[in-house]
């Protein structure tokens, strides 16, 4: 399967490079972090859709494709892709994080019937450092909801290298980077994370 890289260019690394946190040190404020990412999020979902119309010019495919993100502070970006891609259906699965661990099992939430006839996931979420994560949420899709894992596509702004190689074995891949690498569980560089820095609470 593809990694597709979504954006090129000395505009969008600024961007990119605006979010990682250097010597321990954030360089944007929240409103600044979150609406820079919101722009590389829309450059996302704009090259999965270009792509899904390619792949069916005919076909009214929007009742039949599943987006699901997998962080509760990232709300705000899936209402912006429901007004921007309104003939996409979006739900939620949200991956709680109660315990130190982290290994309470992703749960989904107002799915009931619709994954049903579900013609392609595409599984959301803004970082990818060791994966585990996303390897939790296509196992509740696949053995809870019987989609296909080559009907599973993957979305996040940025990925190491190491979980990108390993994921696009079997689903499409839609990526701004992949240049990171993983150290004590995170991604480096990147934007630390993510959560808190959304929700202000670092």
């Amino acid at each position: 399967m593809p990694i597709i890289t979504c954006a090129d260019g000395c505009a969008t690394h600024s961007l990119i490079t605006s979010l990682f946190i250097e010597d321990g040190k954030e360089h944007v404020s929240v409103p600044e972090f979150r609406d820079t990412v919101a722009q590389l999020w829309n450059v996302v979902m704009n090259a999965i859709h270009a792509d899904l119309l390619r792949a069916t010019p005919t076909r009214a495919w929007g009742r039949n494709v599943l987006s699901v993100i997998v962080f509760p502070s990232g709300a705000p970006l899936i209402e912006g892709c429901r007004r921007q891609f309104p003939e996409i259906q979006f739900m939620f699965i949200v991956k709680e994080r109660l315990i130190p661990d982290h290994e309470t099992p992703p749960q989904i939430f107002d799915l009931g019937h619709a994954a049903s006839g579900i013609q392609l996931a595409v599984v959301c979420d803004p970082v990818i450092a060791t994966g585990k994560t996303m390897c939790e949420t296509i196992d509740v899709l696949e053995k809870d909801h019987g989609i296909p894992s080559e009907n599973i596509a993957i979305a996040t702004l940025f990925c190491a290298k190491e979980a990108a190689r390993r994921f696009c074995e079997k689903h499409r891949l839609y990526l701004v980077t992949s240049d990171g690498h993983v150290e004590r569980n995170m991604l480096v560089p990147g934007p630390g994370h993510f959560s808190k820095r959304w929700c202000g609470m670092l």
